[in-house]
């Protein structure tokens, strides 16, 4: 499952999209100084690379080195910006996991949380449809005067 490290990863070069010219997957890695990148095994670096090429939200290019030689590299593709921020904004807790976990949820249970709800209605509506009731019975079976009124009876005594 590399959908979760490929957001995360992503968040992490969008967040920090300004400071290099160009990128390599090595600086999602523990060679990167910085220690608030992802820290990913190399193959999940090239990975990721991989799959935000893909994308197209990174371009390939090559780089000089000092020595004359060239060696491959990535821009950051500006012109998907709303899908960088798109990916990036995937990476919160209720994206990730409430989310997903609801809907797994819904999907294996639809039939006990309807259940869940029909109850939790019902016991609220208790006290209406006892009011109603009542109402109803009185318009159809209206009761008399003297049957309303309570009659007292005195207590025998000496």
């Amino acid at each position: 499952m590399i959908e979760p490290i490929v957001r995360d990863a992503a968040a992490w070069i969008w967040a920090n999209r300004d400071a290099p010219d160009w990128w390599t997957p090595l600086a999602l890695t523990g060679q990167n100084p910085d220690p608030s990148n992802p820290q990913l095994p190399r193959s999940k670096a090239f990975q990721v690379f991989t799959i935000l090429e893909d994308r197209r939200l990174i371009l390939p290019i090559s780089v000089s080195s000092g020595n004359g030689s060239e060696f491959p590299a990535y821009k950051i593709n500006f012109n998907k910006e709303k899908e960088w921020v798109s990916l990036a904004a995937k990476t919160s807790f209720w994206s990730l996991y409430f989310v997903p976990t609801v809907c797994w949820l819904w999907k294996k249970s639809w039939l006990l949380v309807i259940a869940a709800i029909a109850l939790i209605l019902t016991s609220f509506g208790q006290a209406f449809f006892t009011k109603a009731g009542e109402a109803t019975f009185e318009l159809f079976f209206p009761q008399s005067n003297e049957s309303k009124t309570e009659q007292v009876v005195p207590p025998n005594g000496p």
